[in-house]
């Protein structure tokens, strides 16, 4: 999933001529958009009827795909330097939140709820900032915020998939799907964020439609 997104993502940054037909064909970028949340609630509201082959798998790969586009077609807007550096920051948080996650004894595997409920908040208040107009100083706290956040959640997810005596909740062997789209969310969300720190394109939008994809999850 990753190793598709990186491609289509280079793929997209260094040739021109799909940047000019990405940018004048904008109903695709937003039908991927709503095709990508569709099969993320319906995979997490029913994903005990998705644990059957080869549905999981057609999900999977229609959910990475239409993401994996979403995300190739803003990388155009910003420097492939800010990209890299999002890229390499990504993998290097996730390293180190996924080696606490399985070292640890502490259990955040239990606070779903509170992260949840902590995203909403977050959803709340970005929305009102959108509604009455956009403030740089506090856009960039709530990046930061989002990264924490995130940052809390592939703990969480991490420790939902690896399970384990110190942890209360764990996904079953027949949700490997489940838990792949989960990480795979957790890392793009934190990627997106992070290129917007290095970057510096501030995108409301995009902020609203993943926070929102978060309190989903």
């Amino acid at each position: 999933m990753l190793v598709w997104t990186a491609a289509l993502c280079l793929y997209t940054k260094s040739n021109k001529d799909v940047q000019q037909w990405i940018f004048s064909n904008m109903w695709l970028w937003y039908l991927c958009l709503v095709a990508f949340m569709c099969i993320s609630c319906g995979m997490m509201c029913h994903y005990k009827k998705i644990r059957k082959v080869p549905l999981n798998y057609a999900l999977l790969g229609m959910y990475t795909i239409t993401y994996s586009y979403v995300i190739a077609a803003i990388i155009p807007l910003y420097r492939a330097e800010a990209a890299v550096y999002a890229a390499v920051a990504t993998f290097l948080m996730f390293i180190g939140l996924t080696a606490y996650a399985c070292l640890t004894k502490n259990d955040m595997t239990k606070m779903g709820g509170l992260l949840s409920t902590v995203c909403m908040m977050v959803f709340c208040f970005i929305l009102f900032q959108f509604i009455i107009g956009y403030n740089k100083i506090l856009h960039l706290v709530f990046v930061i915020v989002i990264i924490l956040i995130t940052s809390m959640w592939i703990i969480h997810d991490t420790q939902l998939i690896v399970g384990g005596k110190h942890h209360r909740y764990q996904l079953e062997l027949d949700d490997y799907v489940i838990g792949a789209m989960i990480i795979y969310s957790d890392i793009m969300t934190i990627f997106l964020y992070v290129l917007q720190l290095f970057g510096g394109n501030w995108n409301q939008i995009w902020m609203i439609i993943i926070i929102s994809k978060n309190c989903i999850y």
